[in-house]
């Protein structure tokens, strides 16, 4: 009788914002074998309680990815962001150059990288620029077979604003205010990762852009932010590069991280980030907006 054998699947950076819910989806899944990874035991116990085999470890360590993905079927890429590192270009190269070592090292064939849109481009993009790099290094491995998520602007990133909003009774960024922006919620990232690490099916290189289908404005996103905490009149200022910088260094971000930020900014408001794919029946089914606002609510709340 022939033996079954289980699928591997391994997830780097497990407890994060989308690899954690691609996690518990797969947990429940009994005909894989789950590999999680992160630095923390304590954080990962959980995780080993319901079966996942658990490693702990640095990623930026070629050595130790080599481990978690030797015997791996595919693999899910994540470069975390690190707001107070003082160097995020040397970082994110780090990080891509242990993926490519460890990928050759053991043997590895598939992969699922979370990217960004305007991950095309080489420069001009802030903190996605890191991703181009991961991209293109990852194309450069013979017979690998890469599907890149290129993401939206995460509807989490307005946790960060609460304070502001809290305290000097405005909303605002370098955005410019009448741009539209494509956002994801991260859980539905996790969602499609989780659909693509288990039912994996690219041949070399393959992109799929992963947004709402309904692109917000900051104007608009302050408005519906406004309504929803009770600050109908909340107003959107748009702020010079440089005050925003200052402002993001001085809620403790790294001058490198801060530098990027602005840049990300300013490749929003060029049109060098958005989608290139036209959006997709499925994902009307992702989360808007409106239906993310709660969390913010909730959020603005406890604080």
């Amino acid at each position: 009788m022939d033996t079954y054998i289980k699928k591997t699947i391994a997830i780097l950076g497990s407890t994060g914002n989308t690899a954690s819910t691609a996690t518990e989806i797969l947990l429940a899944n009994k005909d894989i074998n789950l590999r999680v990874t992160g630095r923390s035991a304590e954080k990962l116990a959980h995780y080993a309680d319901k079966g996942a085999e658990v490693f702990i470890g640095d990623q930026a360590d070629a050595l130790f990815l080599t481990k978690v993905f030797t015997g791996a079927d595919v693999a899910y890429l994540v470069i975390p962001s690190k707001l107070q590192i003082t160097d995020y270009k040397e970082y994110a190269n780090q990080l891509s150059d242990a993926f490519v070592t460890a990928i050759k090292q053991s043997g590895l064939k598939n992969v699922v990288l979370l990217s960004s849109l305007g991950a095309e481009h080489a420069t001009g993009t802030g903190p996605i620029a890191g991703l181009h790099q991961a991209e293109e290094k990852l194309k450069s491995i013979p017979d690998l077979n890469i599907l890149a998520i290129r993401a939206g602007y995460f509807m989490a990133n307005y946790f960060g604003s609460l304070g502001m909003i809290k305290h000097n009774g405005i909303n605002g960024g370098a955005i410019k205010s009448t741009i539209p922006i494509a956002h994801i919620a991260p859980s539905d990232i996790g969602k499609v990762a989780a659909e693509a690490l288990l039912n994996f099916n690219t041949n070399g290189f393959e992109i799929k852009e992963v947004y709402s289908p309904k692109l917000y404005t900051s104007t608009e996103i302050t408005s519906l932010i406004g309504e929803a905490l009770g600050k109908p009149e909340l107003p959107y200022i748009e702020f010079t590069g440089a005050d925003f910088k200052a402002g993001l260094v001085g809620a403790g971000l790294s001058e490198s991280m801060a530098e990027m930020f602005v840049e990300m900014a300013e490749g929003m408001n060029s049109g060098l980030i958005q989608p290139n794919q036209s959006a997709k029946e499925w994902q009307n089914e992702l989360t808007t907006f409106e239906d993310f606002l709660p969390n913010l609510v909730s959020a603005y709340s406890a604080n």
